[in-house]
């Protein structure tokens, strides 16, 4: 899934990846645009939830200005994009 976004997001060699708390959590860091993508799938990882934000000028991540109605399925990449 991250790979895929990343493809998509033409982020290709300029992402960071953090790990959340969870496995199924991760976040992806787009520091040249000042963007976040989080990652959150549902077991059994066919289901994810995605939410988005810029980096606010003392580095959190604390603007979340994009946020999926809920789950959606993890390999519907049209619904996803």
């Amino acid at each position: 899934m991250a790979d895929w976004i990343i493809d998509v997001c033409g982020w290709q060699d300029q992402t960071r990846t953090l790990g959340g708390v969870l496995v199924s959590q991760l976040r992806l860091v787009h520091d040249a645009d000042a963007w976040w993508i989080g990652i959150d799938a549902h077991h059994p990882y066919e289901r994810v939830q995605l939410c988005a934000g810029r980096i606010a000028n003392d580095g959190t991540f604390a603007d979340v200005s994009a946020v999926l109605d809920g789950p959606v399925n993890a390999t519907d990449r049209v619904e996803l994009e």
